[in-house]
């Protein structure tokens, strides 16, 4: 009898660890700058089996950035997002705007929800300016006049 009654109770407890797996999200990526719109990426983890028409992800509610005591900027309104699971299993979340990023800083939070379970998770992202060639020389307006007309270019002063 206690054979069987540990036997039920190791099926039990196989079938609740098999349950407690759940989605979770990845670090975000981001693939765009400053007074760019917003295009970045988040993988989705422990997706197990799970369709992309069963995960709902949206920014957060109100209450929820309260409690977690995080501002809610009126742009994250405009961020939309977008899911989608391969047949490996693998999953994105693709987060974008139509408006650009004007600010440097952006702190949000994102809701998912699948058919048993939520999960919240906050993400702060640093959104950098464009980087430029340094490599290309600037060159003044002036210079580049003279360069057309066939006039030397003026000398440079020296330091004394």
């Amino acid at each position: 009898m206690a054979r069987k009654l540990a036997a039920v109770v190791f099926s039990l407890g196989c079938i609740h660890a098999s349950s407690s797996f759940a989605l979770g999200l990845g670090d975000l990526k981001l693939e765009s700058f400053l007074n760019e719109p917003l295009k970045a990426e988040v993988d989705l983890l422990n997706t197990d089996g799970l369709h992309a028409d069963e995960i709902r992800v949206r920014l957060a509610t109100r209450e929820d950035f309260e409690r977690m005591g995080v501002d809610r900027a009126y742009f994250l309104t405009s961020i939309q997002f977008e899911v989608a699971v391969d047949a490996q299993g693998r999953g994105t979340i693709s987060i974008s705007s139509d408006d650009p990023v004007l600010e440097p800083y952006l702190d949000f939070i994102v809701e998912a929800r699948w058919p048993s379970g939520r999960l919240l998770r906050e993400y702060t992202v640093l959104v950098d300016p464009p980087v430029f060639d340094q490599a290309v020389p600037v060159v003044s307006a002036s210079e580049r006049v003279a360069e057309m007309d066939g006039e030397p270019a003026p000398a440079k002063k020296k330091d004394n």
